[in-house]
């Protein structure tokens, strides 16, 4: 299966790399179809986790991307910026999605948290 979605990893921005491009988050760490209720704007969507937008500092990334009508990239748009490091999604039994964090570098320590995903008000 090809990749419906991809983004240039935040090495894109470093000024060897001559590419011109400047980098979006450093990895995909989740993706997951709405199918919940709770959020109807968002029905039939993917959303997807970035670990962090930048290395150092915990800036963790929600995207939001339409499915694709061809074998064309699907469109994204970002969604949230949240200051922790988003190690991955999950999904409860009536289709609502949690966002699995960490403050630290790896899969360590007790700062981990679960969030639920939902509109703001």
């Amino acid at each position: 299966m090809l990749p419906v979605l991809e983004y240039p990893n935040m090495q894109a921005s470093h000024p060897q790399t001559k590419l011109g491009v400047a980098g979006v988050g450093t990895a995909i760490t989740g993706a997951r179809m709405y199918r919940g209720g709770a959020i109807p704007e968002l029905a039939g969507k993917l959303v997807v986790s970035d670990w962090s937008a930048a290395f150092k500092q915990p800036s963790g990334q929600i995207f939001i991307a339409d499915p694709g009508a061809d074998e064309r990239l699907w469109p994204y748009r970002r969604a949230l910026h949240i200051d922790s490091r988003i190690i991955s999604l999950a999904e409860d039994r009536a289709g609502e999605i949690y966002v699995l964090t960490n403050e630290t570098l790896g899969p360590y320590g007790t700062t981990g948290k679960v969030l639920r995903l939902v509109v703001r008000p």
